[in-house]
């Protein structure tokens, strides 16, 4: 017996499949049915096995559905490239679980070209990021926040501001949905970016967060941040999965266990590699993982007791760094909640991490510390006291950084935005 339309192949498309609450209410209908039509007419049994009472059952079913979810300002499903993408996946197989319909605006260019899950479809777009570079970004959302205003779900969560915000403040492209916009970590900060850049982006910030009926801050600081703008703020931050049992160390790479230092990281000023590089190899080997074909990059390649990996995105292999390393660098001094911070606790990592608000309200006292100035003595301190280091943040993790508690979070936020 075919259902009846639930989720139809004109609106949703090949990708889509229904969503768990709807499967098991069609089912139970089904089974109903099928039941009812061995019974003989005016049996004891048979009002128990009718179609009213199939439909009681799918009533009580879809109460529980939330409603129509778009998502952009990513790269899309399954990820394939960061700590947006990470956050799509587990959003996107966690409400739907829930019982929301969700869209997730995905890359023309996305490397995965068959993909599926229950309740949950990608709308393709056109990215012409690898022919015109960072201006790519700015079509590619256009076109995913124009196609969320033509699909009108119930409400439409875009994370980040940097090429959405020109759009997002236009009511008759993006429609009257209502809007949740992830902010970014203080992007307009970086010391990366120009300053006429920095202005652009601190403009997008305040443009995308004006046009927003809900802001989303994933660390404390970012929330006090958003109290600037006259917007209600919930903060939620980003999750973690406990790491699979890491492997040995690859004999290839000539590294003892415990015997190295770690840094995961994008070779930017703002993530401090080359200070705690340059502070640290004296005393031990450094390990450097991130591409490396930037001025940063090229200044850390004549440092001596230095390591260079290149950017690596085999989790086999970042594991058995994480899980085996003596130390591990996080140097970010930017942004929100990281998610690479989140990996190195997760993997009981000692960690010596830089001085600012966004670390510390993290790791609290579990962590040794280092400044730009003093980073030298620190990181060497830090090393020779290691074995002393906390490695044990489950605590921390369990407090807030689990992702089916973010996904409840997300979800309570959005069926509020829903409801407004």
């Amino acid at each position: 017996m075919a259902a009846p339309g639930v989720l139809g192949a004109a609106e949703w498309g090949d990708e889509i499949h229904m969503a768990p609450l709807e499967l098991e209410a069609w089912e139970s209908a089904v089974r109903a049915a099928d039941a009812n039509a061995d019974l003989e007419l005016g049996s004891d049994r048979a009002p128990l096995l009718t179609w009213d009472r199939a439909a009681q059952q799918l009533e009580q079913i879809y109460s529980g559905l939330r409603g129509r979810l778009s998502i952009t300002g990513s790269r899309g499903i399954p990820n394939r490239y960061g700590g947006y993408e990470e956050l799509v996946d587990h959003l996107a197989q966690g409400l739907s679980a829930l019982g929301w319909r969700i869209d997730v605006a995905t890359s023309s260019t996305h490397p995965v070209t068959e993909w599926s899950h229950p309740g949950v479809r990608r709308r393709i777009h056109r990215d012409p990021e690898p022919r015109m570079g960072s201006a790519g970004q700015f079509i590619y959302d256009l076109l995913s926040i124009r196609d969320t205003a033509h699909q009108r779900p119930d409400v439409h969560l875009t994370l980040g501001t940097t090429s959405s915000a020109p759009w997002l403040a236009l009511k008759f492209l993006r429609g009257t949905v209502p809007l949740a916009v992830h902010l970014d970590g203080l992007e307009w900060m970086r010391g990366k970016y120009r300053p006429t850049v920095q202005r652009y982006l601190k403009w997008a910030e305040r443009t995308a967060a004006l046009s927003a009926d809900l802001l989303v801050a994933d660390h404390p600081e970012m929330t006090r941040y958003a109290a600037r703008y006259p917007k209600p703020c919930a903060e939620i931050a980003y999750g973690v999965d406990d790491p699979k049992t890491a492997g040995e160390l690859d004999p290839s790479l000539g590294l003892q266990p415990g015997g190295f230092a770690l840094i995961i990281a994008r070779l930017v000023p703002e993530n401090h590699v080359l200070v705690a590089a340059k502070a640290l190899s004296p005393v031990a080997p450094v390990v450097v993982v991130g591409p490396f074909d930037n001025p940063e990059g090229r200044a850390l390649q004549g440092l001596p007791n230095v390591h260079l990996l290149g950017g690596q995105f085999d989790a086999g292999l970042l594991d058995s760094l994480r899980a085996h390393c003596g130390l591990y660098i996080h140097g970010h001094s930017a942004g929100g909640t990281n998610p690479g911070l989140l990996q190195a606790m997760a993997a009981s990592c000692a960690i010596a991490a830089h001085d600012n608000a966004f670390n510390r309200g993290i790791l609290g006292d579990s962590a040794h510390y280092f400044t730009t100035e003093g980073a030298r003595e620190q990181l060497a301190h830090a090393w020779t006291q290691r074995g002393t280091l906390t490695r044990d943040h489950r605590a921390t993790l369990d407090r807030g950084y689990r992702w089916p508690v973010i996904v409840d979070q997300y979800d309570a936020a959005l069926k509020g935005l829903c409801r407004s």
